[in-house]
Order: C-alpha cells, then sequence, then structure tokens
C-alpha cells in the first residue's frame, strides 16, 4: 500500500505555500478553456491524440543578418495514412518572441494538413500572432490547493485500490 512520511508531506507542503505567488489572476479575470485555443496548443492536441505524428522546432542559421530561421519538422513520417508536407520554415528576427513565431508554424502546418477546416476554426482576432492572446494572463491563476490536494489523494487511492472510489 501507499504510505505517507507525513511529517516531511506536511513541511513540504508549507514551504510550498510560503513560495507561492501572491499575485494570483482571479476566477473573473479567466477566459473560459474553449476561448483559449491557439494554432500551438491544436498542434500540441492533435500530436497527443495520435491524428499527427510527432513535430520538432529547429533554430537555423538565416543568411539575413539578425534573423534566424525557425522549422517545424513532423518527424513520424511513417505515420499511418500520413502523405502531407513534413517541414515548415518562417523567418524569425533573433531576440524577439520565439512564442510569436511557434504559433505562425503551427497556423501554417495545421493550415495544409487539415486545410479549410482549420482556416475557419481560428478566429480573425488571434490571427497576428506578434502580440499575446487577449486571453493570455501574465500572472497564475487563483486555484483551491485543498481541493486539487484532495483529487490528488483520490487518484493515488484509486490506483492503490484499482478503483473508482
Amino acid at each position: 500500500g501507499i504510505s505517507f512520511n507525513l511529517p516531511f508531506c506536511i513541511s513540504f507542503f508549507r514551504e510550498l505555500a510560503n513560495n507561492a505567488p501572491q499575485n494570483l489572476a482571479r476566477r473573473e479575470q479567466m477566459r473560459p478553456i474553449e476561448d483559449s485555443f491557439t494554432p500551438l496548443s491544436s498542434l500540441y492536441r492533435f500530436i497527443d491524440s495520435g491524428f499527427l505524428p510527432p513535430c520538432e522546432f529547429q533554430i537555423l542559421p538565416s543568411e539575413k543578418e539578425g534573423h534566424e530561421t525557425v522549422r517545424l519538422t513532423f518527424v513520424g513520417a511513417n505515420h499511418p495514412g500520413w502523405n502531407n508536407v513534413s517541414e515548415f520554415e518562417v523567418d524569425h528576427r533573433e531576440k524577439t518572441n520565439m512564442q510569436s513565431t511557434k504559433q505562425r508554424l503551427a497556423h501554417m502546418a495545421l493550415a495544409s494538413v487539415l486545410g479549410p477546416d482549420f482556416e475557419e476554426s481560428i478566429n480573425d482576432e488571434k490571427a497576428d500572432y506578434e502580440e499575446a492572446f487577449p486571453w493570455e494572463t501574465d500572472v497564475p491563476a487563483e486555484s483551491d490547493v485543498e481541493q486539487y490536494l484532495g483529487g490528488l489523494l483520490w487518484n493515488l487511492q484509486t490506483y492503490q485500490d484499482g478503483i473508482c472510489a
């Protein structure tokens, strides 16, 4: 069975609480999850669910001064039914936000693979990847630590017992 070193657990969670960020976003500041999908998050969801092969990002030298080339490559060319373009590249200015470049690459890849269905699902307000998405926050979201830990312990108990309690 599972056993816990209770004094250590109490000390560990107290230390976590002492180091937790103090400036948390309140629930009313958060947008619903369905409003927060990005091309990159969609790409990762399709990969995680097995609909697309894995991908990797590479940073390559560029002929342009102060620029580099960022490449997204689908590395599973032997993925069942895969007959699509496997590489996408964009120019990226050095020392600028790499996340926006990855968003552009993910958009290109998904548009190529999924075609019009993906293009129609993109909200025009999110098409300019140079800026942060409007729903992004720069502070952690508030949460209920006791509820989280209760869920974590429930999961552990479920694995230990082999049944949902």
